[in-house]
């Protein structure tokens, strides 16, 4: 019960008060017939995101995972099927970031929120 509330809530305020955003996933690469070499093989994902500077979040800057320039980007766990991975890249009209560091908030034992760490490009 307190992972599906702790879900919804994320993806309730984030729904309201977020950016739209595509969360863009390196799956690996696959063979191209047509050019006889390899193809990188992207998934999109359309997200809803808060963006928020570091100052916010002594725990990471405390661990030096967030340097200046850097930002937080909320991401509600219900958006992404997956766990997201450093290098990974959230784009948005104004700008792109890559995914430096995912400091996961859990949600009793499923994950709520994913707290992003992210370089713009």
């Amino acid at each position: 019960m307190l992972n599906d509330k702790a879900q919804q809530t994320a993806l309730k305020l984030l729904d309201k008060f977020g950016k739209v955003g595509t969360y863009k996933r390196k799956g690996g690469q696959i063979y191209d017939p047509e050019t006889g070499g390899m193809t990188e093989q992207i998934s999109e994902y359309k997200v809803k995101a808060y963006i928020d500077s570091i100052k916010s979040y002594l725990a990471p800057i405390e661990r030096g995972l967030i340097n200046e320039g850097n930002v937080v980007i909320l991401v509600a766990a219900k958006f992404l099927p997956f766990m997201p991975q450093n290098n990974d890249v959230i784009e948005f009209p104004h700008c792109a970031y890559t995914i430096k560091y995912n400091d996961a908030v859990w949600g009793g034992e499923d994950v709520a929120l994913h707290q992003l760490i992210g370089v713009a490009k």
